[in-house]
């Protein structure tokens, strides 16, 4: 059954392709790949981990991964949650009071921009209950997050 999905977040609409393709190639990188069903469940680990630490529709996470699959996730996680991503690079060209209330980097970040920045641990990559997905409020779709 095909869904109208213009109404839907981009992590709404990946869940949904997680469900009807889940063995489908979602993501490529150099070193590995993912099926949706694999990207489905690191989406909602990263999204359980930034609901478990604070991160709300009113949050501006910043993010510093060099692998695009963590920074895709993140990117995706935070569409979940209803909150805006910034790439932490991106961060300082922010106008003044608008400061990311979240900062993270992935562990094998190269040339991390903060040094308070909070790591990503590998347990973020999956939920915690096995297909539990973040159920959050849906984003304000006035407010840039990308």
């Amino acid at each position: 059954m095909q869904t109208d999905r213009t109404e839907q977040s981009i992590a709404v609409a990946l869940l949904a392709q997680a469900k009807e393709h889940p063995d489908q190639l979602a993501l490529v990188s150099d070193s590995s790949m993912m099926n949706f069903a694999q990207l489905a469940r690191v989406v909602a680990g990263i999204a359980e981990n930034l609901v478990g630490r604070g991160v709300d529709r009113k949050s501006l996470v910043a993010v510093h991964a060099d692998d695009p699959l963590i920074a895709l996730p993140f990117v995706l996680a935070t569409s979940l949650v209803g909150s805006r991503w910034i790439a932490a690079s991106n961060a300082k060209h922010l106008p003044n009071g608008s400061n990311p209330t979240h900062v993270f980097r992935s562990q094998d970040a190269k040339n991390s921009t903060s040094e308070k920045a909070e790591v990503i641990s590998k347990q973020w990559l999956l939920p915690s209950v096995k297909g539990a997905i973040v159920q959050a409020e849906t984003a304000d779709p006035d407010a840039p997050w990308l």
